[in-house]
This record gives C-alpha cells, structure tokens and sequence, in this order.
C-alpha cells in the first residue's frame, strides 16, 4: 500500500497501524434504557405491591429495576448473594445461565444491598431450621416447610407485568415543533 498511486503512498515500508492505534467509537447509550423521568414515576408506585403479592416479589422487582438483571438471574439468587468488594462496597454475586457465566459480580449500591439484607432477615426469620447455604434468597412460599425452592423467573415476571398494568398512565415530555420553535407536552410513555 504504500507504492505510488496506493492509499499510503508517502509513508515508509515499515509503517505499520494496529489496533490500539484507531481511537475507540464513542458507546451508543442503551437503546433498552428507561428515561430517568419514568423511572423516577416506576419506583414511586412500588408500595402497589403492598399487600398485593409477597415481600419476595417486591424484593425481586426492585432488584430486576436496581441492577437490570433478567427476571431468571434475579430469582435464582442464594441467600448469600451479597458481598463485599476489596473497598468493602456492595457487590451482587449472581448466575448469568443465558451466558453460561457463574459467579458473575456486580457493583451494586448501599441501597440495593440493603434491599437484599432486609430479605434475608426476612428468609430467616421464615426458615430459622434450614442451613442458609440451602436457602435461596427468593422462596417460592411459606408453604415450603425447608423453603429451598426458588420462586421461578417466570412467576417473577408475571407479577412483574401484573404490576406495571395496575399503574396509572406514566407520563413523559415530549419536544415537539410549535410555530417555529420548540414546545414541550407531557404524553403518556408507551409501557410496553
């Protein structure tokens, strides 16, 4: 290429261009990112679960919304999925099967962590018989005497949907053109 007539005709033979040397793209942001502003009406309507479906599904909601992890990865959770990293912060230990990657850890925050050791005291306080490597950190139900069964992605999910129906319209604005300039109007958000 760099003879006469060649893309990189004036450089020397011994050019040469690796990888490191093309500069990076910038990252599209997440296309699957809510907007901060629906996010914000989300979080504030999780009390709808209260008295509706059990602590362990509003647990499992709220960490599905805090770490963005699917539905199957979160309810197969062990009881001991909370631990620490070398700075002491929060870290999530959990099982990305669609990648067959075990063990995976996540910087989470104080408030997720503290999210999952309210549901322990809670798993616990239900199964004070059952060794905690045994439990996971999801039960399926109290009728489970050991309470060593996991509830399951799919029933996670499920509620999961049944909550965002019961929510009123979430609201977001929206720029539109008016007149030569820009105007804004709040329209609902698509929820699917």
């Amino acid at each position: 290429l760099t003879r006469p007539g060649q893309p990189l005709h004036s450089l020397p033979e011994d050019f040469a261009l690796t990888g490191t040397d093309v500069p990076r793209l910038a990252q599209e942001p997440d296309a699957r990112a809510l907007p901060p502003e629906v996010m914000e009406q989300l979080t504030s309507h999780l009390q709808l679960f209260d008295g509706w479906t059990s602590p362990e599904v509003r647990a499992g909601v709220e960490l599905i919304i805090d770490t963005g992890r699917r539905p199957n990865e979160i309810a197969s959770l062990r009881y001991d999925c909370l631990d620490r990293d070398g700075d002491g912060k929060p870290v999530l230990v959990y099982d990305n099967y669609k990648a067959n990657q075990m063990g995976r850890r996540l910087p989470i925050s104080e408030a997720t962590a503290t999210i999952i050791t309210h549901q322990q005291a809670r798993v616990r306080s239900c199964f004070p018989g059952t060794p905690v490597t045994g439990l996971p950190l999801l039960p399926a139900g109290r009728q489970h005497k050991a309470g060593i069964r996991p509830i399951t992605g799919g029933s996670l999910g499920y509620r999961h949907r049944q909550w965002l129906e019961r929510l009123p319209p979430i609201m977001i604005r929206s720029a539109k053109e008016a007149g030569g300039g820009r105007a804004s109007e709040t329209v609902p958000f698509d929820r699917s």
